[in-house]
Parts: structure tokens; sequence; C-alpha cells
């Protein structure tokens, strides 16, 4: 599968506003920030400082409050080489990610079951209209979810140990996001997996 057909599976079979993040005491929706849009005017992942060299993840979702964003990223990759350089962008320990969201696409509108919504509005996390050119929140919560060839998903299924915000599959997962299996695998990647609720 190369990159242009995997943006286009997501497009096509992943939702643009969904519920499957949502942990306890979460409401609202998570927004489809992007997929695979490189020109200006889509949400950024960005070390603190810095305005060049952001990181644009091939798709991503994001769920948003005031002061702060949880993020889910998926990226592409077919080489072993291209993994690895996308997974050094992600890594928490060595500095804090900022999310950076242009109000253009915040007052963009996206189709919810009654009509259309400005995105600010469709998170329904209780956001006011952006009065800035830009927002731009602290990351609280990172997921990224790497997509790879059948031949390198199985070497690197039998060889790593993913850290705890990482999560793997085959290419051919990526249309597959209605099966139960699938469904249960994207509910694992909330923040509600690392905690005991049973008495």
């Amino acid at each position: 599968m190369t990159d242009a057909q995997a943006k286009r599976a997501i497009a096509r079979h992943w939702p643009e506003r969904t519920q499957i993040w949502n942990s306890h005491r979460m409401n609202g929706y998570w927004i489809r920030g992007r997929v695979g849009a490189k020109a200006p005017g889509h949400p950024v992942i960005l070390p603190p400082g810095l305005t060049k060299g952001v990181t644009q993840p091939d798709a991503m979702w994001i769920y948003l409050l005031t002061g702060y964003a949880d993020v889910i990223c998926f990226e592409h990759c077919n080489k072993k080489q291209n993994l690895y350089d996308k997974r050094s962008r992600y890594i928490p320990a060595s500095h804090s990610l900022l999310l950076r969201l242009p109000r253009t696409w915040l007052n963009g509108a996206i189709p919810v079951t009654n009509g259309n919504k400005h995105r600010w509005d469709a998170f329904e996390t209780g956001l006011a209209a952006p009065n800035a050119n830009e927002v731009v929140v602290p990351i609280r919560f990172l997921r990224v979810f790497y997509a790879l060839p059948q031949k390198l998903y199985t070497e690197w299924k039998s060889n790593q140990t993913p850290t705890g915000y990482e999560f793997y599959c085959r290419h051919s997962s990526l249309t597959t996001i209605n099966s139960p299996t699938t469904q249960d695998f994207l509910k694992r990647m909330t923040s509600k997996v690392h905690f005991l609720t049973t008495h």
C-alpha cells in the first residue's frame, strides 16, 4: 500500500467525528484534524518554541478542551527507516509537545447528526469560538498508531517492545475499522486501559 493509498483508505473508511476514544467522564467528540494534508490551514504538532520542522501526521484525531488537547496520530510506514524516523518525532521523554490549530480550520464546517457545525463547536466540549489566528495548546494525552506492510509488521512484532503510547497494525487493517476486532483494538488506545475498574 502506497502512502497515497493509505491516506485515501483512512479518508474513506475512518470517521470525521467519533467518540470511540472517550474515557470515563469524557463528553464530546474527537474531530479528524487531517488526512495527509500538507498545505497550511491544518493542525500540526510541534515542540515549544519551534515554528518550522513541525510534525504533520498522516492522519490525526483531536479531543480539544480549553487549555489542552488529547491527540491520536496515525502514521503510514513502508520501510523500517521511515518507521524509525516517524517514531523519533513522538518520543515524550525528549520534550513536551504542542498542538497548533489554525482559526480557519476551527471555523470550518463538518457534517454532524443534524446538519453542519463549525469544528470548534462540533467538539462539544464547551469551547468558545476562536478569536486569535491560531490556538496553541499542550498535548495532555498522545497515542500513535503505525500502519506497516505485512513483512515489516511481522518482523517488528517479533523483535520490538512498543512503548505505552504506540500501537501497530498491518496496512490491510486500515479498511477494517468497522470490524469487531478493529473496534476492540482501537478502544484500547484510551487512557482508561491504564486503570483497573473492577472491585
